[in-house]
């Protein structure tokens, strides 16, 4: 019988699990340790488009009009290569949070539900959770929880080529953007988004061969922003990138055979990093926290509840799995696909670069996409029977 869970992290999905786990059970005792203070938080807004947040609202309804009330909703995304506006539709509405203001909510929704908070609490081992039935390890990609038990989680790690550092701006933006833009010796990509009405999150790409060319290998980080910044002057608005733990870093790549080890088991960062070209890692964990949340709230033994939670999780996620290396793969050397391309063709790349848009899918969901590569004389599939002739 589960009577007492041990959460490590107290990011967003540790404290929506805790939060669920009490609120469908308060006979569970749950306590969370987390190793910064309350009101700290590493990066800038959170996105939740559309359908997290119908995912988020069944969940648990209680605490999903606190969490819309602090969203800064926006729709649609602008995509732009090389100056030139691509139309991609898909427009999905929903919008991103301030990660405080989110990290806040769910703090709030924790406490009155009697959930042991501990913050600005560092452990150096597992100890402390050895009065608990279950522990999580939503502690991120550098997981005490995970590492402590590596081999028998079957955690393998290599790092990308790219490098990338989020920051933000003090800019108003009305919509998402993802902006290729060539520089000289190869390309950046900044994909910046609105989370207040004046503020963005902005998360700057850069391969290895550009990387090189601009010669930040031998710069601070600080002298990298001012190279990368310059280039999107104009979309800055001469504003500054605001640093907060910006630090420019190889994107790692972290699997586990195993999602569960006797006690232990793992969500978010900790269990798999998500990257950030196909979607939030922060929706993403949360998805995992609801999953493990019904598991573990079901009425089962532990060994069950964890082989039910990889049950209900894990065809989602293999999906995505492959879909996450097609894409970041695709990303690796995407300098050199600009240079090779028309902005209308590196669209179409970048649409087809999971392998799960077909051609039908092409045609039925991206009609203004498929209306302007024709008009570039760009050859697409066939249309559909039911599809008229441009």
């Amino acid at each position: 019988m589960i009577r007492r869970v041990g959460i490590l992290g107290g990011g967003p999905a540790g404290l929506y699990l805790a939060m669920l786990i009490r609120r469908r059970r308060p006979d569970i005792d749950v306590i969370v340790i987390e190793r910064s203070p309350a009101d700290a938080t590493w990066g800038f807004g959170v996105v939740l488009a559309d359908g997290g947040l119908r995912q988020l609202e069944a969940a648990d309804p209680g605490s999903y009009p606190a969490i819309r009330d602090v969203l800064f909703w926006t729709e649609g995304q602008i995509f732009t290569v090389s100056g030139e506006d691509v139309p991609l539709d898909k427009s999905r509405k929903g919008g991103a949070v301030k990660r405080l203001d989110l990290l806040r909510v769910l703090q709030a929704q924790c406490r009155e539900l009697g959930v042991a908070l501990h913050f600005n609490t560092v452990i150096a081992d597992l100890t402390v959770f050895d009065d608990c039935d279950v522990v999580v390890g939503a502690d991120g990609s550098n997981s005490l929880v995970r590492d402590s038990h590596a081999r028998a989680f079957g955690t393998e790690k290599y790092l990308l080529t790219n490098r990338f550092a989020w920051f933000g701006v003090d800019h108003a933006v009305d919509q998402s953007h993802l902006n290729f833009k060539p520089v000289p010796g190869g390309a950046l990509v900044g994909h910046y988004y609105p989370y207040a009405p004046d503020r963005n999150t902005f998360v700057m790409e850069c391969d290895a061969p550009t990387w090189e060319a601009l010669g930040l290998d031998v710069k601070s980080d600080s002298e990298r922003r001012r190279i990368t910044q310059s280039f999107f002057r104009n979309e800055l608005g001469g504003a500054e990138l605001v640093e907060n733990n910006s630090i420019w870093r190889q994107f790692p790549v972290i699997t586990n055979e195993n999602w569960f080890h006797d006690r232990f088991v793992l969500v978010g960062d900790a269990l798999r990093t998500a990257h950030f070209s196909i979607g939030s890692g922060t929706r993403m964990a949360l998805e995992d926290a609801i999953a493990l949340a019904d598991a573990l709230t079901f009425g089962l033994e532990r060994e069950a509840a964890f082989a039910r939670y990889v049950e209900i999780r894990a065809p989602a996620m293999e999906k995505l799995r492959a879909a996450a290396e097609r894409s970041f793969s695709w990303y690796e050397r995407f300098s050199e696909k600009i240079a090779g391309q028309s902005a209308t063709s590196f669209a179409l790349s970048f649409l087809r670069r999971t392998g799960r848009i077909s051609d039908e899918r092409l045609l039925r969901d991206f009609p203004a996409f498929v209306a302007h590569a024709r008009e570039k004389g760009l050859v697409l599939p066939k249309p559909l029977a039911s599809e008229p002739v441009a």
